[in-house]
């Protein structure tokens, strides 16, 4: 694959499929993604994966924070090296993209 493929055909997904996914592509993703160049070579990788009745309850716990309307409060905070101009471009912006309501942005 050039990388000019990988770059124009990368996406975000956020709608997912509810069924399961089989746990020999988790170890496939997870074997492919140690692969992959960490700055400075820090390798900083924890992974935390859940499935079954775990993600339920994550899911659920997760859905109740979200609707309570009280500040997020991540167990990893966004990185102090962050410069402040890019932290305010996701401050308060979610479902917009560069100050557009997704309704109004066309995909070219």
């Amino acid at each position: 694959m050039e990388l000019r493929d990988a770059v124009k055909g990368r996406r975000s997904i956020r709608r997912f499929l509810s069924k399961p996914v089989p746990e020999e592509m988790i170890q496939k993703i997870i074997s492919d993604a140690l692969w992959s160049p960490s700055w400075g070579n820090t390798q900083p990788w924890e992974l935390t994966i859940l499935t079954g009745d775990a993600m339920k309850q994550f899911m659920e716990k997760n859905r109740e924070a979200m609707m309570s309307g009280k500040e997020p409060t991540p167990d990893v905070p966004a990185p102090e090296a962050c410069p402040d101009a890019h932290k305010s471009r996701y401050k308060g912006r979610r479902g917009r993209k560069n100050g557009l309501l997704r309704k109004d942005v066309r995909h070219l």
